[in-house]
């Protein structure tokens, strides 16, 4: 079975929004997810999104207690940053909240990735704020502060982006194309926070993966090519882990557990992953 993150939706928000920008973002970074509202009972994962928290009272006080606690215990957790409030939040996200205003101006954030990434800071307060325990992962263009951090709590970790950019994104034609900015690394980071389970590795934001395990030595893999182009791509299989059938597509088996998928636009390949050793 893989594993997969569960994402909260809060008080105070639009919820359709948070769920469909959260399941684009993680189809984009390869994250599988299931849903629930917050006032649901949460299952045990671990990885836990909080997308685009709004309001004085987005998360109930038991709630925020129970996922601190499983967080210590070793989970992460993600919050991206409406005008929510959440109890000891700095001491939480290892940082000290110097202001929070209406914003000014659009500004942007640049990740501090091997690309120099730029996203803009699509429904974001103006907030300033001092990175005291945290590790920075980004800094706004305006003033210099943290806009994306991560910080350990426990032996888990919590991991921040300073803008609700799921419910932004939802509102703007174009932002999940393949020429808009990489919000989908904002969603990879997350992911890189727990080992994988997956015996299928495919890195493109453009194809959306699916892998359906029939027992421990099988399994059925899927892999979407969303956009108007041909895709080809490198697939990377977990140790002792080789392509088996090819049930729909075009493969290039090329060894050492690779192997180049090309699918037309607005496809799909379709083959079985099969335990070789």
């Amino acid at each position: 079975m893989i594993e997969r993150a569960v994402c909260l939706l809060t008080h105070g928000q639009d919820n359709w929004a948070a769920a469909y920008g959260a399941f684009v973002l993680g189809k984009q970074a390869k994250l599988e997810m299931d849903f629930r509202h917050i006032d649901q009972s949460i299952p045990e994962a671990p990885i836990y999104l909080l997308p685009s928290i709004t309001g004085m009272n987005c998360i109930p006080r038991r709630q925020w207690r129970d996922l601190l606690s499983r967080m210590r215990d070793g989970a992460t957790m993600y919050l991206s940053l409406g005008d929510g409030i959440v109890p000891h939040f700095n001491e939480v996200a290892g940082v000290e909240l110097v202001t929070r205003a209406e914003p000014t101006g659009l500004a942007s954030v640049s990740l501090s990735d091997a690309e120099g990434s730029v996203l803009p800071l699509l429904g974001a307060d103006k907030v300033d704020v001092n990175a005291v325990e945290a590790e920075v992962l980004g800094v706004r263009s305006d003033n210099g502060s943290p806009a994306f951090w991560k910080n350990h709590h426990g032996k888990g970790q919590i991991i921040v982006f300073a803008a609700p950019i799921e419910t932004a994104l939802t509102q703007l034609p174009g932002t999940f194309d393949a020429e808009a900015p990489p919000y989908w690394k904002v969603y990879q980071e997350i992911a890189k926070s727990q080992p994988s389970l997956r015996r299928l590795e495919i890195e493109s934001p453009h194809l959306a993966v699916t892998e359906h395990p029939i027992d421990s030595e099988h399994s059925v893999a899927v892999v979407i090519n969303h956009t108007a182009s041909a895709q080809t791509t490198r697939a990377v299989f977990s140790e002792g882990f080789a392509i088996g059938r090819i049930l729909k597509g075009a493969i290039e088996q090329i060894g050492n557990g690779n192997a180049m998928l090309t699918i037309a636009p607005h496809d799909a390949v379709l083959f079985t992953l099969e335990k070789t050793q």
